[in-house]
């Protein structure tokens, strides 16, 4: 089962955590996001960080924000429940 939690980019380890799930999902493809701006969580199996996501507070309307960064390591895709 995977929990998804909000996390402080304020800790130090948090901020290490991100970095290291960002450079294993998207490698060089894309720029390190800011992680001190918007909100951040990460997905966890047990006590690992498996997946994170991050929205952005919007430039354009007032009090909203778009996902910003989301990514999931490849050993844990496609392990999502389903309904049916």
């Amino acid at each position: 089962m995977y929990e998804i939690r909000t996390v402080d980019t304020g800790d130090e380890d948090i901020a290490e955590t991100l970095t290291d799930l960002h450079r294993l999902t998207f490698f060089d493809g894309a720029a390190m996001p800011r992680f001190d701006l918007g909100a951040w969580w990460f997905a966890c199996r047990g006590d690992e960080a498996v997946a994170f996501a991050g929205v952005a507070p919007s430039t354009h309307v007032r009090n909203s924000g778009y996902f910003c960064r989301v990514g999931v390591l490849r050993s844990h895709w496609g392990h999502g429940s389903s309904s049916g």
